[in-house]
């Protein structure tokens, strides 16, 4: 015969420890309802547990690179928007030279115009998004025109090497007194020169011919900005230079026509490499759209496939919450009954 202690400890103690596993059961249960997936997903699934972790991030690296396509869409909408507005600047200034033939009134309104489009161009290629240039090429961290253009062209080396060019020509010289064939000449030369990589990185662009490249995808990379330096901008600023700052309604007649046609011809050049920039961001812009179609298509996937394997049945654990707490209310019960008991209403 073998003795047995009981005691009134003994007898309460067990229910309890009953009621602690149960609110712990109970407490995983109704995180797993609310949540929809394990409470602990590594213990649940074991070894297996290393799919979903690898799952999860690639999930996460698709969901970064679908947000920075996004941002780079948006860049490219702000550029695209530029743009149009550059070149409908250009095109009505082209209109104008057009219609408003050579008179003196018409040189001078053309002179205007040219000085107008001066500061709308400067303008649209400081244009920046968010805390990047978007015509600064590599550099995106700084305007793409320089500050003394940007601040003031009347003031500006530029305009100083454009006046000294030109007072070079006149040597004295009132402008009507400059024939066509001298004009041509200057523009083919002295003013040609004004333009080219050294005096407009000296004088106008601090831009970087290099461009940035961002990834949209699992391999493929394209190009997200475009520089001040690119024939386009330079194209259009010189026709709208040589529109406004060599007196254009003090020339006489034969170098009139010749400056208002080489102003067009220019202008022309310079629009036409424009429409060809806005049509290849254009074809960037359709690739990131498909890259993110791609991404958005794969993320999805991916969240069908770890919530296959994470995921619990909610209708179980729904019902497995309500068995708990019906389990605790009957363990509160005993338990309370059993405080009340002593041993000494058996002795």
């Amino acid at each position: 015969m073998s003795d047995f202690l009981v005691s009134s400890i003994g007898l309460s103690g067990a229910p309890r420890m009953a009621v602690y596993r149960a609110q712990e059961e109970l407490a995983i249960a109704q995180k797993e309802v609310v949540t929809g997936r394990y409470a602990d997903v590594g213990l649940s699934l074991g070894v297996s547990v290393s799919r979903t972790i690898s799952m999860r991030g690639q999930l996460s690296n698709t969901e970064k690179l679908i947000s920075a396509n996004t941002a780079i869409a948006q860049r490219f909408e702000t550029m695209q928007a530029v743009l149009e507005t550059v070149a409908q600047t250009g095109d009505a200034l082209k209109a104008s030279i057009i219609a408003n033939g050579a008179s003196d009134v018409s040189m001078r309104v053309n002179r205007q115009g040219g000085e107008s489009a001066i500061g709308q161009l400067i303008g649209a290629l400081n244009t920046s998004f968010g805390s990047r240039s978007l015509f600064s090429g590599a550099a995106a961290d700084q305007p793409a025109m320089r500050s003394p253009v940007s601040t003031d062209f009347a003031t500006s080396s530029a305009k100083t090497a454009i006046e000294a060019a030109w007072t070079g020509l006149l040597a004295g010289r009132q402008p009507n007194q400059v024939t066509g064939a001298e004009l041509t000449n200057f523009l083919d030369t002295q003013f040609e020169t004004l333009f080219n990589d050294a005096n407009w990185e000296a004088d106008w662009s601090q831009a970087s011919d290099g461009a940035i490249d961002n990834r949209i995808g699992d391999t493929e990379t394209i190009q997200t900005s475009r520089s001040a330096n690119e024939a386009a901008f330079r194209g259009l600023m010189k026709s709208y230079v040589m529109i406004s700052a060599l007196n254009p309604e003090e020339l006489g007649d034969e170098a009139r026509q010749v400056l208002t046609r080489r102003t067009l011809e220019t202008l022309d050049k310079g629009l036409t490499d424009l429409n060809t920039m806005r049509t290849e961001i254009g074809g960037y812009q359709e690739r990131v759209k498909l890259a993110n179609e791609n991404l958005e298509n794969r993320a999805k996937i991916l969240e069908v496939s770890v919530a296959e394997i994470e995921e619990v049945d909610v209708y179980e654990a729904s019902t497995r919450v309500t068995n708990l707490r019906n389990l605790l209310e009957t363990s509160y019960a005993v338990t309370a009954r059993i405080s009340r008991m002593s041993i000494l209403n058996y002795l």
